[in-house]
């Protein structure tokens, strides 16, 4: 045989030997590119900013450098149906005197605040705490004797909208045929004007993330502790909540006094977290009875979230710290992507609670 035709005898037999072991390694290769694909979908760019409130991505970057706002809503019943109910990316509900409850509204976004939300009502200290460690524009009308000298104190490390005394930026909603304490109402426009009138430092740090841990976009967690399509929790006999799971939403629809909870359009309010914080609280003394949480001192909790439940704790170590939540063995929570209700449950009404 010619050495030309060995030549090309042997280089056929070499290139046979390469395609089949690019053949053989076909699989493998197939395999890698798709997990790849799958993981860039489930979660977002590095670079992709997120609400920090809820923890959905495409977030304004350009939100980030400003403060988030807190509302304080009245919660009595002639202040139902509250003006904006359905928009807040978190809604805070706390007791104060009388057996009542109280909300703080929370907005990441300025801009998102709606034409109207109230009626505003008057502050309590504790929730001018829980604004000051979350770095929240904080609005009110008025308050108590302990908020309003706390907020004083403060200076101007502390940034406020009071409709007491500021009466221009706010406005009185009087088509229902109720006292005027329940009327009062701020709209984004108000905000923006009280704002830039009143000259309000609302810078926030654009590296600080978060405030709370969320899960990535379309890579939901799943509550360890098992099923959870109900929960009921007692502020007091007038405040009895009861949240139902909807599969289909993916959230826990809200009835109080075994009413739906509804904004002024009569849309339903949900949300993909509930928690429910238990609080230690006494009774200031005062012939108010205002009350005191003392979230200084933690405790337990449940959070909800997709048809379950997981035991908690959560810590608040000062005044000027945020609201942290752990798992019960610690670790950060992780929350998923969505908005949230988070009730500050006075510890005594822990046994009226009622899970599925």
């Amino acid at each position: 045989m010619k050495l030309k035709n060995v030549f090309a005898l042997l280089l056929a037999a070499v290139m046979l030997f390469i395609l089949a072991a690019c053949k053989a390694k076909q699989p493998e290769d197939t395999t890698v590119e798709t997990t790849a694909e799958d993981t860039t979908a489930l979660v977002p760019a590095e670079t992709d900013k997120r609400n920090p409130l809820t923890g959905e991505a495409g977030y304004d970057e350009a939100m980030l450098a400003l403060k988030g706002v807190g509302i304080v809503v009245e919660n009595h019943p002639q202040a139902r149906p509250q003006w904006g109910f359905a928009t807040p990316d978190i809604v805070m509900e706390y007791e104060v005197e009388g057996g009542i409850s109280r909300m703080l509204w929370l907005y990441a976004n300025p801009e998102r605040v709606p034409d109207k939300v109230g009626p505003v009502r008057s502050a309590r200290h504790d929730v001018v705490e829980l604004a000051q460690g979350l770095g929240l524009l904080f609005v009110h009308c008025g308050g108590s004797p302990q908020a309003l000298n706390y907020i004083k104190k403060l200076g101007d490390g502390f940034s406020e909208l009071d409709g007491l005394s500021l009466t221009k930026y706010f406005a009185r909603d009087t088509s229902r045929s109720v006292s005027q304490e329940h009327t009062l109402t701020i709209s984004r426009e108000g905000l923006a004007k009280g704002i830039e009138g009143q000259k309000i430092n609302t810078g926030r740090d654009p590296e600080a993330g978060t405030l709370f841990t969320f899960a990535p976009v379309g890579a939901p967690v799943s509550p360890a502790g098992g099923d959870a399509t109900h929960l009921r929790i007692v502020y007091s006999g007038s405040y009895v909540y009861d949240f139902d799971y909807d599969a289909a939403a993916g959230k826990y629809a809200v009835r109080l006094n075994d009413k739906g909870q509804t904004d002024e359009n009569g849309v339903n309010n949900a949300y993909t977290n509930v928690l429910a914080l238990y609080t230690e609280m006494i009774d200031l003394g005062d012939q108010d009875h205002h009350q005191d949480l003392l979230l200084e001192k933690g405790g337990k909790g449940l959070w909800l979230s997709g048809g379950r439940y997981e035991e908690i704790t959560w810590q608040k170590t000062a005044a000027n710290e945020p609201l942290r939540l752990f798992t019960a063995a610690g670790e950060p929570l992780t929350l998923n992507v969505g908005n949230s209700y988070i009730g500050f449950v006075r510890s005594t009404n822990e046994g009226k609670t009622v899970l599925n």
